[in-house]
C-alpha cells in the first residue's frame, strides 16, 4: 500500500472567532480613560499643565498603551490564522505530491480472454454479459450417472474424453492447457511483436490445475515458441494472484528495475473426467499487457486504457476503499459505466451497491459468477480483460474482486485529455 491515508498530516481549522470589536472598544475606551484619570492624579500640581509634555503625557501614553493591549489580542487572532492557513497549504501540497506519485496508472496494452472452445461464443460472451442473456445454465457432467450441476468447462473438438481416472484428468488438461495458451497468445500476438525491443519484458503464469509447473511452463514456452516471439522471463506463480498484486509494482513502477511490461496469464481448470465439477464452477483463462504509464510513454506505446491503483476492504467497510479507487482514477461515481463482479453473490453485492449509490455511482452491473460461473484464481484477471474488451465507448469500468473476507476495487479508465492525443498516434 503506497499510501496510509491515515498517516498524511491532516489541515486544521481556520480560527473562525475574530475578537469581538464593541467589547475590545470598550476595553480600549476603559484603559484609554483609566490612563488618563492616573496621569491626572499622580501630575504634581507644580508641574505646567500648559505644555506639550503634559498633553502627550495624558493623551499619549494612556491611548499608546490602550492600543497596545487591544492590537495585541488582534495580532494574536491573526497569527493563529496565519499559522493555521501556512499549515494547511504545506499539508495540501505534500498531499498533493504524495497523491500524484501514488496515482501513477499501469497502462493496458492488451488483453485476451477465453471462456469457450467455440470463438463466435467468445466473442459475443462480452455483449452477452452485458446485458444479462449470459447465465451458468444447468449440464451433465462428463461422468456417467453424475447429476447435472451449473458449471462450465472447456471442451475442444480434437481432445477425447475418457472418464475415471485422475490420469484422464491430466491428459486432457494437459492438451487443454497447450490449446488454451495458443488461443491466448493468439489474441495478443500483435501487440507482443510491436514491443520496442529495448522494453523488458516478463511473463507471469498462475494456473491452477493438476499438472506440474514444469509441464506448465514447458507447454508455455511451446506456445510462445510457435509464435516467434522474443525472450521473456516466464515466473510460475505457486499461491493465487490476485489485483493486490498490482499494489506492490504500482509503489516501485518509477524503479528502473521495476520498468518492464509484464504478461500476467491465469487459468482456472477443474477435474471433470475422475470426480464432477462442483456447483457453479467454471473454467477459463485470461491474459493481460501491462507497464506503467511512464514506461509506456517514453516508447510512445499506444494504450487506451489505464489501470488505477486497487484498494482492498472487509465487505462490511466498503465505503471508504471505493472512494479512494475513484480518488486514484480522478473521477466521481457518476462517471462509471459499467461494474464488473467476480466472486461476488447479489448478497454480497448489495453490500456494495448501497455505498456506491451514495457516492453517485448509477452503472450497470455484470456479475462474472451469475454468468460464466466461479472461474477460481482466473476471476479478478478474467473481469479486467473482459472490462478492457466492454469498455469500446470509452467510460469508465470499476472492478470487484472478492475472496472470503475482502473485496479489491479498481478503476479502469481511457486515457487523461493530454493523454488522448498522443495516444492515437503512438504505435
Amino acid at each position: 500500500m503506497a499510501v496510509d491515508f491515515a498517516q498524511l498530516p491532516n489541515e486544521v481549522a481556520v480560527p473562525a472567532d475574530k475578537p469581538r470589536f464593541w467589547l475590545w472598544m470598550s476595553v480600549f475606551a476603559v484603559l484609554t480613560l483609566g490612563g488618563v484619570a492616573t496621569v491626572l492624579l499622580m501630575w504634581s500640581a507644580d508641574m505646567p499643565t500648559q505644555t506639550p509634555q503634559f498633553w502627550i503625557t495624558l493623551i499619549g501614553f494612556p491611548t499608546g498603551l490602550a492600543a497596545l493591549v487591544v492590537l495585541r489580542r488582534y495580532a494574536m487572532h491573526e497569527g493563529a490564522v496565519l499559522d493555521a492557513l501556512a499549515h494547511n497549504e504545506v499539508c495540501q501540497q505534500y498531499r498533493a505530491q504524495v497523491f500524484d506519485y501514488a496515482s501513477q496508472p499501469l497502462a493496458l496494452i492488451d488483453t485476451a480472454y477465453c471462456l469457450s472452445g467455440d470463438e463466435q461464443q467468445n466473442r459475443e460472451a462480452i455483449a452477452a454479459m452485458a446485458n444479462g442473456s449470459l447465465e451458468l445454465k444447468l449440464n451433465t457432467p462428463l461422468i456417467p450417472g453424475a447429476q447435472a450441476v451449473k458449471a462450465r468447462w472447456l471442451e475442444m473438438p480434437d481432445v477425447h474424453l475418457h472418464t475415471g481416472y485422475a490420469a484422464n484428468d491430466r491428459q486432457r488438461q494437459h492438451a487443454t492447457l497447450g490449446w488454451l495458451f495458443a488461443r491466448l497468445l493468439q489474441g495478443l500476438n500483435t501487440r507482443l511483436q510491436a514491443l520496442p525491443a529495448r522494453v523488458p519484458l516478463s511473463v507471469q503464469l498462475n494456473v491452477a490445475c493438476a499438472l506440474p509447473a514444469e509441464t506448465v511452463t514447458a507447454l508455455w514456452q511451446t506456445a510462445w515458441d510457435a509464435r516467434a516471439l522474443r525472450a521473456a522471463d516466464v515466473d510460475h506463480v505457486a499461491a493465487a494472484a490476485d489485483l493486490m498484486t498490482l499494489d506492490d509494482w504500482l509503489d516501485h513502477a518509477l524503479q528502473a528495475e521495476y520498468q518492464e511490461a509484464r504478461l500476467m496469464v491465469t487459468v482456472q481448470l477443474r477435474a471433470l473426467l475422475d470426480t464432477p465439477p462442483s456447483e457453479g464452477a467454471a473454467e477459463a483463462g485470461a491474459a493481460v499487457l501491462l507497464m506503467p504509464e511512464a514506461l509506456a510513454y517514453q516508447y510512445r506505446i499506444a494504450a487506451n486504457r489505464y489501470l488505477h491503483r486497487p484498494e482492498r476492504a472487509r465487505h462490511q467497510e466498503v465505503r471508504e476503499s471505493l472512494a479512494h479507487a475513484l480518488q486514484w482514477a480522478r473521477l466521481e461515481g457518476k462517471s462509471l459505466r459499467q461494474i464488473w463482479c467476480a466472486g461476488l453473490d447479489p448478497g454480497q453485492y448489495h453490500q456494495w451497491s448501497v455505498p456506491a449509490s451514495q457516492l453517485g455511482v448509477d452503472a450497470n452491473d455484470v456479475l462474472l459468477d451469475a454468468s460464466v460461473g466461479d472461474t477460481g484464481i482466473a476471476a479478478p484477471w478474467l473481469a479486467l480483460a473482459c472490462a478492457h474488451a466492454a469498455a469500446v465507448d470509452g467510460g469508465a469500468r470499476l472492478l470487484l474482486c472478492a475472496q472470503e473476507h475482502t473485496v479489491d476495487c479498481a478503476v479502469l479508465r481511457g486515457p487523461p485529455q493530454s493523454n488522448a492525443a498522443a495516444s492515437a498516434t503512438a504505435t
